[in-house]
C-alpha cells in the first residue's frame, strides 16, 4: 500500500470515530485527500460517513 492509500484508510477510520466538534476539520482533511485523487473510494466513503453524521447531528439539534 502506498502512503495515499494508508492516509485515506486512516481518514475513513477517523470519520467513523469523529466527534461533532471535529466535523469541520475532518471534512477539510477528507476534501484535501479527494483533491489529490477524486476516485479514492476510502476518502469518498469517509466523506459520506461524515456528512451523514453531520446531518443526523443537525436533525437531533432541532
Amino acid at each position: 500500500m502506498d502512503d495515499s492509500n494508508n492516509n485515506s484508510k486512516s481518514l475513513l477510520k477517523k470519520a467513523y470515530n469523529c466527534k461533532s466538534n471535529e466535523f469541520e476539520s475532518m471534512l477539510e482533511k477528507i476534501d484535501d485527500e479527494l483533491r489529490k485523487n477524486k476516485d479514492d473510494q476510502d476518502a469518498l466513503t469517509a466523506k459520506l460517513v461524515l456528512t451523514s453524521k453531520m446531518a443526523v447531528k443537525r436533525i437531533d439539534s432541532k
